[in-house]
């Protein structure tokens, strides 16, 4: 459907359409910026800063369990001594 074809069949569904074509790039982003808002929670509508935060929180959260920062420290420590006998190759 070409600009023209769109415009009219807008222009039967829209009172005010031809006045709307007259406004500016920011202005028709303001409209659809509401238009959006009436028909969705404004709750819905993420800003990408809201996004990026939701998704660090999803995938780099922090450790969450019953053992202390210490204690996971020490089982690493614990993990990285050998306790067997050294290796004789003479």
């Amino acid at each position: 459907m070409n600009i023209v074809a769109l415009s009219n069949r807008l222009a039967s569904k829209v009172p005010h359409w031809h006045e709307l074509e007259k406004l500016s790039k920011e202005d028709k982003i303001e409209v659809i910026a509401l238009l959006s808002m009436s028909i969705a929670d404004a709750e819905e509508i993420k800003t990408p800063a809201d996004r990026t935060k939701e998704m660090v929180e999803r995938c780099c959260g922090s450790w969450v369990g019953e053992q202390s920062a210490e204690d996971i420290i020490a089982n690493i420590n614990e993990s990285k001594m050998s306790k067997s006998e050294p290796v004789n190759f003479g």
